[in-house]
């Protein structure tokens, strides 16, 4: 189990614009196929919604991690 200090200092990469941002600091996540996309704008999630395969790759934790 992660506590919560860690969580706010964990980074993630937008995958649209490959911007690397804190958790804490995500302003949209997408689910797609069984991955959690996070995003550091709803900019770039709606980029993400219009072409996923695009963007979908090694940027992404699964969902059972997010849900722990």
């Amino acid at each position: 189990m992660t506590d919560a200090s860690t969580i706010e200092t964990m980074t993630v990469t937008d995958p649209v614009c490959r911007r690397e941002i804190s958790v804490a600091d995500v302003m949209a996540q997408e689910d797609y196929r069984q991955w959690a996309y996070f995003f550091c704008s709803t900019n770039c999630r709606d980029e993400f919604r219009r072409e996923p395969a695009l963007y979908a790759s090694s940027s992404h934790i699964s969902n059972a991690e997010t849900d722990a």
